[in-house]
């Protein structure tokens, strides 16, 4: 019985062995993982900035591009605004052809 006992118990710390240098590599591969990805998402991080800012600026641009003409047109007077003057001419054309 007591030989039994000792086998299991040499079978145990065998696994036991096995389990912490398991153990050991997985930290390992995870402190590898955890590196790579910081150096990848880095430059990644960089490019979506970069890409952010071109875009901000792009909006930006067309924004002010756009707003001194279109509020010459929609600026409303004593006759009403250029778009609205447009809009009925196109309304009375219509009701003449009918």
């Amino acid at each position: 019985m007591q030989t039994a006992r000792d086998i299991a118990v040499i079978v145990l710390a065998g696994i036991t062995l096995v389990a912490f240098g398991l153990f050991i590599w997985l930290i390992a591969s995870i402190i590898s993982f955890l590196r790579t990805l910081k150096e990848d998402l880095k430059p990644i991080l960089k490019a979506g900035e970069e890409t952010f800012k071109t875009v901000s600026n792009l909006v930006k641009i067309i924004t002010d591009s756009l707003s001194g003409p279109l509020e010459g047109v929609l600026k409303p007077s004593r006759k009403g605004s250029f778009a609205f003057k447009i809009l009925s001419r196109l309304l009375r054309r219509r009701r003449r052809k009918k």
